[in-house]
C-alpha cells in the first residue's frame, strides 16, 4: 500500500538527476574541435583587427552601396547598354587558382541609378485614372441613403469627453 498515494496513483520513487546527463554519445565521440575557431569567430576578428566597417569588408570591388548595382537581367533581356566607363575588359584568362575564366561578367556589374522603365509612372496613373472616373461616377448616384442622410456639423457634436458634474458624484 505504500507505492500507492492517498488518491490511489502510483507514486513514483525519486529519481537523482543523473551526472552524465549532458554527455551523450554524439557528443562524447563527435567533439568540437578547438584548433580551428569557427567561421563566424574568423569573421567577427577580422572586423575587429582591420576597424573597419561591414560594408568595406563585403563591399563589391570597393564600390559604395549607393551606386545600385544592375542586374544581369536587366542588362541581358532589357538590352540595357553598358556606358562607355563600365566596359569589360577585353579579354579573359584562365585563373588556375578558382579554375575559372577571370574576369567574368559578374565581377564586374554595371552601377547606375534604379530604373523601373516607367512601370510605376504608368502603374500609378492607371490607377488613379480609375478611381477618379469611379468617383465622377457615383456623383450623379441618388439613393434613398443620400438624400435621407443628414449632415451633422461639429458645432452640433458633443466633444466632451467628461463625465458632465451634474452626473457624478462628486
Amino acid at each position: 500500500m505504500d507505492e500507492w498515494s492517498s488518491h490511489g496513483q502510483l507514486k513514483c520513487p525519486k529519481q537523482e538527476p543523473c551526472p552524465m546527463a549532458d554527455e551523450t554519445e554524439y557528443r562524447i565521440e563527435f567533439g568540437p574541435y578547438t584548433e580551428m575557431p569557427t567561421t563566424f569567430a574568423r569573421l567577427r576578428n577580422r572586423l575587429k583587427q582591420t576597424d573597419s566597417n561591414a560594408e568595406v569588408l563585403f563591399g563589391h570591388h570597393e564600390r559604395p552601396s549607393a551606386k545600385h548595382m544592375i542586374t544581369v537581367y536587366d542588362e541581358h533581356i532589357n538590352r540595357r547598354a553598358r556606358p562607355c566607363n563600365q566596359e569589360l575588359p577585353p579579354l579573359r584568362k584562365w585563373n588556375l587558382f578558382r579554375k575559372t575564366w577571370q574576369p567574368e561578367r559578374n565581377d564586374f556589374p554595371l552601377t547606375g541609378n534604379p530604373t523601373n522603365w516607367g512601370l510605376a509612372n504608368w502603374k500609378d496613373s492607371q490607377h488613379y485614372a480609375g478611381i477618379r472616373d469611379l468617383l465622377e461616377a457615383y456623383k450623379g448616384v441618388q439613393s434613398d441613403y443620400n438624400n435621407s442622410y443628414i449632415n451633422h456639423f461639429k458645432k452640433q457634436q458633443n466633444l466632451r469627453r467628461k463625465i458632465p458634474c451634474y452626473l457624478s458624484k462628486d
